[in-house]
């Protein structure tokens, strides 16, 4: 049941589209440097895969990742893929909902857990795992991630001080060179956040304050998909654009 409600709060997160909190957050992954960009993916692999699960956000955001390096012109696209996936992997581990492996070990083993006791008990290993995984990915893809770079030293110092190369300079002036080309309807689309993206935040993090204060995982899982089942599917309804029905003639 656990693993049900998991999957339909996710499901109905995604299925928001015009103006939820996916479309922002697919917009917020985006930017001209290319490290920055891997480390908003793996901050958003992480929290979403404690939040919720890690299957789910992988199989939303691989399509988001693929387009932000079609988008960019990358040579390799695996940093970024790997970046989703390794983070998933290991920011599930914060909860015990956020793998299947957490929720079967917790239902029977550990029963009588809290949700906030797992994760209590998970914050220092898994933020130092997830600490080594950042750092193995810049140094194993510091030629993509920090291009024109000398070393990992270099690249760490441009981590933490904010420099960058001329090869990252023009990259920079290449995505605000775009953002300025881009037409009127671009900029509205990826305006500010709209009133389904804040009632997608309220529920989300009553869904998280229910697991926090020990309320049943199951049940609150299950209420929090069939709302946002139901506020998607009357969104849709009453305030997305209408499809447009095409009449066809004999002759076609």
């Amino acid at each position: 049941f656990l693993l049900f409600g998991l999957m339909l709060t996710t499901i109905y997160l995604e299925k928001m589209e015009r103006g939820g909190l996916f479309d922002k957050l697919r917009v917020s992954l985006d930017d001209p440097v290319n490290w920055k960009r891997s480390a908003k993916i793996m901050a958003m692999s992480t929290i979403g895969s404690a939040a919720v699960m890690n299957d789910s956000v992988v199989l939303i955001f691989s399509g988001v990742v693929v387009d932000l390096c079609v988008r960019h012109k990358v040579a390799n696209s695996l940093p970024y893929l790997l970046s989703l996936a390794t983070t998933a992997n290991t920011g599930s581990a914060y909860t015990m909902t956020g793998n299947p492996q957490n929720i079967l070990i917790v239902s029977l083993a550990y029963d009588d857990i809290s949700w906030m006791a797992f994760l209590r008990d998970m914050v220092v290993p898994v933020t130092a795992a997830s600490a080594i995984n950042a750092a193995m990915l810049f140094i194993y893809y510091s030629s993509e991630l920090f291009p024109g770079s000398s070393g990992f030293l270099e690249c760490f110092g441009i981590v933490f001080s904010g420099n960058r190369t001329p090869e990252m300079l023009a990259q920079e002036h290449a995505y605000h060179a775009r953002n300025v080309a881009k037409s009127p309807d671009d900029d509205q689309n990826n305006g500010g956040w709209t009133v389904w993206s804040k009632i997608q935040i309220i529920i989300i993090t009553i869904f998280l304050v229910c697991f926090a204060t020990g309320l049943d995982v199951c049940v609150t899982s299950i209420c929090a998909g069939a709302i946002l089942m139901v506020l998607a599917a009357w969104k849709r309804q009453h305030y997305d654009p209408k499809p447009e029905y095409i009449e066809y003639d004999a002759e076609g």
